[in-house]
């Protein structure tokens, strides 16, 4: 072998890699692939053996995004060379420390826990495991409200459901920015494409107390936001960022945001919903969400 690696701009010759090495377990089109690795921040470099693309690895900041070896050429050290070449971009750009997943336009927030081959590569290289993160999904087509979970949420009737408007543009920042200062710049993404229909908001009177982000397949830039309907279902759609007021908390608000999320999907065709990086795990199976991913955050200090 004559192994070559060099920097190469994102392009649909190298969608053929992942179709090769995880196009069975995790499908995605060829536009989500590139709008991935093609996020502007984001560095590719390709492993080529006499012309003949082999491999590749992109790193975004602090991260590796992802890295990819046709399986003829797996088990060769091609994986530890790009790993090495990417190591060595990042610490160029003077990060300490690395996360495998995560980062601008990512795949994985970590390496999935059905790659186990990836997670044992990393390890011998001397990764170390962090947390653990979970993917949620919840089948709509045959949807109900859980008994409980509808007393729960008709003791707030005070509290009205909604979309946002135009009109709540400027108080959705605010409440963003008081409460859950985190989720400032999903809130301001979506303020500035108008995707208020998008915005579902819990209100007590004109006082917004809570808000929660939704997305479906009729969106534009969906294969990019959810690039895995190809694994879950062609109709998934999904919210996140659901958040109440601490002084609103215990009265099952976020159960009334939730729930009337769900119902919109359905209405709006969604076979399927997802929930990512989910921290509340037993909240949500009470509305009848199932763990659907897992995965490892991994680190290495350099």
């Amino acid at each position: 072998m004559d192994i070559k690696i060099e920097e190469t701009p994102p392009s649909e010759v190298l969608f053929p890699l992942w179709q090769s090495a995880l196009g069975n377990t995790w499908p995605l089109s060829q536009v989500a692939f590139l709008s991935k690795i093609g996020n502007k921040s984001a560095t590719t470099f390709k492993a080529t053996d006499e012309g003949k693309l082999v491999g590749m690895v992109t790193v975004n900041g602090g991260n590796v995004t992802v890295i990819l070896v046709s399986p003829d050429y797996q088990r060769k050290g091609i994986g530890s060379l790009l790993l090495e070449t990417a190591l060595n971009k990042i610490r160029e750009s003077g990060h300490s420390r690395v996360v495998a997943g995560q980062g601008n336009g990512y795949f994985w927030p970590g390496v999935p826990l059905n790659l186990m081959g990836a997670m044992q590569f990393l390890k011998k290289k001397g990764w170390v495991e962090d947390e653990l993160v979970t993917d949620m999904a919840c089948d709509l087509t045959n949807y109900s409200v859980p008994e409980d979970i509808k007393q729960k949420i008709a003791v707030s009737t005070d509290v009205e459901i909604r979309l946002s408007t135009a009109t709540d543009a400027d108080g959705i920042l605010a409440f963003e920015k008081k409460c859950f200062p985190e989720w400032e710049q999903t809130a301001t993404k979506a303020i500035a494409n108008k995707k208020f229909d998008n915005v579902m908001l819990a209100l007590r009177g004109n006082e917004i107390i809570g808000t929660n982000f939704l997305y479906g397949p009729t969106d534009e830039n969906y294969d990019t936001h959810f690039p895995w309907s190809g694994v879950l279902n062609k109709q998934t759609g999904g919210y996140g960022c659901l958040g109440v007021s601490q002084d609103y908390r215990g009265l099952y608000i976020g159960y009334k945001l939730a729930t009337a999320s769900e119902h919109l999907l359905i209405e709006r065709g969604c076979k399927a919903a997802h929930l990512h990086w989910v921290f509340s795990i037993e909240w949500y199976e009470r509305l009848g969400y199932k763990i659907w991913r897992e995965y490892q955050v991994m680190n290495i200090e350099i």
